[in-house]
């Protein structure tokens, strides 16, 4: 071991007799006077106060009751149940890519608009395996009778 590491290296106390007895307490702590940063601060409070002839009351009864943010009053349910459609979607999304052997990922977004207002349409990469016919024929049933009868 070099010299150099000799005196650099910190030395630890000696155990004391009882690894469980408190630290010492009570022990003189310097005083440096003020916080330039908090004298800085407190002087532009009274300026402030100065300008606009009102004292500023902070952390009292009265300034909490007259502050006191109601939100929080509110006991809110972070994780509510989700609704019946979305369950149902769910369920038919999963058993469609069980069925189907893939998994439907949208991989990019597809934005009606760009950020200039355009309309612009996404075009999503062209997938290497392809696992779902495309351009098939769809056949013309004609308007739903649901539609119709409203």
């Amino acid at each position: 071991m070099s010299s150099l590491h000799k005196i650099t290296q910190y030395k630890f106390p000696e155990p004391a007799d009882d690894p469980l007895k408190p630290a010492k307490v009570n022990y003189p702590v310097p005083n440096f006077g003020k916080d330039p940063d908090m004298e800085g601060t407190l002087n532009s409070i009274a300026i402030g106060e100065r300008q606009v002839n009102h004292k500023l009351v902070m952390g009292t009864p009265e300034s909490k009751a007259k502050w006191h943010n109601v939100a929080k009053d509110t006991l809110y349910n972070y994780y509510p149940a989700l609704d019946k459609d979305v369950v149902d979607t769910q369920h038919h999304l999963s058993s469609s890519e069980a069925r189907l052997g893939t998994t439907f990922v949208q991989i990019g977004s597809d934005p009606i608009t760009s950020s200039l207002g355009e309309v612009t349409q996404y075009t999503h990469p062209e997938s290497k395996d392809k696992k779902i016919k495309m351009n098939y024929f769809v056949p013309n049933f004609g308007v739903d009778r649901e539609i119709l009868d409203q």
